[in-house]
C-alpha cells in the first residue's frame, strides 16, 4: 500500500513546477525571481512567470501550501484590522526610550505585529532608536479591497475601427452583459 501525499496538487506538477512553488515561498512571493530560481529562461521572465503563476495546477499547488502553513482568507483580513486599526505609535515610546518591544509584547501586552522595523544602533552621539509601523493607510485600502467595500475599475480606451458603441453593447448582450 502507499502512502497518500499530503500535498496532492504539489505532485502532480513537473519538477519545474515544484521547483517554482518552492522558489515563490523562498523569495518572499515574487514570481519573476522563483521562475528565475527555477531554471527558467530569463528571457522575458516576468510576463513568463505571470502565466505560470495562473496556471491551475500552480494555484492549486500555492493554496495547498498556503493552507498547511494556516493562511487563510480570514487570518488575512485579521491581521489588516490590527493593523489598520491598532496602529498607535504611543504604546511604543516605551522601546523609544529604551525598552525591548519583547519586553512590551509580554509584560505589557503591546501588539508588537505593528512593527515593520525596529533598531537600536549607538552613534558618537548615543543611543539611537528608530522604530517604523507597518502603513496603516495601505492596509485600510487593501482590507476594504478584500471585504469588498471598494471594488477595482479599469477602464480601457481604444481606437476599433469598424466597431460602433451599437456593436459593443449588441456583443456584450450575447456575453451576459448589461441588458436594455
Amino acid at each position: 500500500m502507499t502512502k497518500k501525499s499530503d500535498n496532492p496538487a504539489y505532485e502532480k506538477l513537473n519538477p519545474r513546477q515544484k521547483q517554482f512553488v518552492v522558489a515563490y515561498f523562498d523569495n518572499g512571493f515574487n514570481a519573476t525571481a522563483a521562475y528565475k530560481a527555477a531554471g527558467y529562461e530569463e528571457k522575458c521572465a516576468p510576463e513568463a512567470a505571470s502565466r505560470l503563476l495562473r496556471d491551475v495546477k500552480v494555484q492549486a499547488a500555492i493554496s495547498e501550501q498556503l493552507d498547511t502553513m494556516g493562511v487563510t482568507p480570514e487570518r488575512i483580513k485579521t491581521a489588516l484590522a490590527e493593523i489598520a486599526f491598532d496602529g498607535d505609535l504611543s504604546q511604543f515610546e516605551d522601546f523609544l526610550t529604551g525598552s525591548k518591544l519583547t519586553t512590551l509584547r509580554d509584560e505589557e501586552g503591546v501588539n508588537t505585529k505593528l512593527v515593520k522595523s525596529a533598531g537600536v544602533s549607538i552613534t558618537d552621539k548615543g543611543t539611537v532608536r528608530k522604530l517604523e509601523l507597518h502603513d496603516r493607510l495601505s492596509a485600510l485600502k487593501e482590507l476594504a479591497r478584500i471585504v469588498g467595500i471598494v471594488t477595482e475599475k479599469h477602464e480601457i480606451k481604444a481606437e476599433l475601427p469598424g466597431i460602433t458603441p451599437e456593436l459593443l453593447e449588441e456583443i456584450a448582450r450575447h456575453k451576459g452583459g448589461p441588458k436594455e
